[in-house]
């Protein structure tokens, strides 16, 4: 699911029924399981484009330094660089980049689902809590 797509379903899920507290007491593991998929997910997703990244940032400062092979450069379907690049000029040029800029996106991206899942999961173990006082306030409303 994207981010968006799971904002959409956690609009609906976090919903309590105050005329049926028990189904919502009762569908807190079920919810806890549905967005735990997705946290898992979503770390995984976050390891692999970490991954990337790293692997991508030791192949374009190769590349800068002028370090590549040929074959490296016609696997990567890259040109020669042509400039003289100074050490400390490296990291720049890489963060610069459109394909490294793309996996940086994509880690900003996958961190703030992570960020929002961990909330939603942290709402559903709170939801007992929130049915608890729904009752008490019912409760004292009736005036026992």
């Amino acid at each position: 699911m994207t981010l968006d797509e799971l904002k959409l379903a956690w609009e609906n899920d976090c919903n309590i029924d105050s005329g049926n507290l028990e189904k919502s007491a009762s569908i807190s593991p079920n919810l806890h399981a549905k967005y735990l998929n997705e946290l898992i997910t979503y770390k995984l997703k976050l390891t692999k484009v970490q991954s990337d990244m790293v692997s991508y940032r030791a192949k374009r400062a190769k590349y800068y330094r002028g370090e590549m092979t040929r074959e490296d450069l016609a696997a990567e379907n890259w040109e020669q660089w042509h400039l003289r690049t100074l050490k400390s000029e490296v990291d720049g040029l890489i963060d610069a980049d459109a394909d490294y800029q793309t996996l940086a996106k994509r880690e900003a991206l996958c961190k703030i689902t992570i960020y929002f899942l961990e909330s939603v999961l942290g709402e559903i173990r709170s939801r007992s809590f929130h049915v608890k006082n729904i009752i008490e306030f019912m409760k004292f409303r009736a005036g026992a």
